[in-house]
């Protein structure tokens, strides 16, 4: 028998699904990582901004100058000294901004101090450099110093995720779920960093060669 309403009791209200509601638990998952991860490269980024390096464009090439600096500040007496410098004018002359700025500064201060001497190859590299015959970028054009604190965020985005939602494939998409790569080339677009899902994987997969293939790299030995 129907239940007869009480006097002053309500109709029970119909559910009304919102259509901006995934459809499905797939979708709801997908939803709730891209709304999680939109702001990762942005917290990334002011991360590294608050320590100096800029932004993911920058950061790269501020590095390897930090680093290309500190060996060229060991006394000349060190052993090391001739070699490090050597190395550094080498790489600066094959273009690379980080190892022309190191270089620049190391130059800078031996030219304004009457004492010191100037080492017959930063004398050279000057020469060639004010006669513009240095290069201002590799000349195979590559980018992988550029990216190399962006792409070390790429591949924490992916791991950090996978440990978030160990459901979801780390770089190839199942046919149900996409995978992580597809979600951090999504975020990374978003921001105006183009990234495609088959991008993410490779900067992944060449993550654990990248220092080995970096130092080829800088010697030519290889490009990327």
């Amino acid at each position: 028998m129907p239940r007869h309403k009480a006097k002053g009791e309500r109709e029970p209200r119909t559910p009304m699904l919102s259509p901006d509601l995934p459809a499905s638990f797939e979708q709801a998952l997908e939803a709730q990582v891209i709304k999680t991860m939109s702001g990762w490269p942005d917290r990334m980024v002011n991360a590294l901004r608050a320590i100096g390096l800029g932004d993911f464009s920058e950061a790269g090439n501020r590095v390897l100058q930090a680093f290309l600096e500190h060996k060229l500040a060991i006394s000349s007496d060190d052993p090391d000294f001739a070699d490090n410098l050597s190395s550094v004018v080498y790489i600066a002359e094959q273009g690379h901004v980080a190892a022309q700025r190191a270089l620049e500064r190391y130059g800078t201060a031996l030219l304004e101090d009457p004492k010191a001497d100037l080492p017959t190859s930063v004398r050279s590299y000057l020469i060639r450099l004010w006669k513009g015959l240095i290069p201002t970028h590799p000349q195979d054009q590559s980018d992988v110093i550029k990216n190399l604190i962006r792409d070390a965020g790429i591949v924490t985005m992916v791991d950090v995720g996978k440990a978030r939602w160990p459901l979801l494939p780390k770089l190839n998409g199942n046919g149900r779920l996409h995978s992580l790569a597809y979600f951090v080339g999504e975020v990374m677009t978003r921001r105006g960093i183009e990234l495609s899902e088959r991008q993410i994987r490779k900067i992944y997969q060449n993550h654990a060669t990248r220092a080995q293939r970096m130092t080829k790299f800088l010697i030519g030995e290889q490009t990327f």
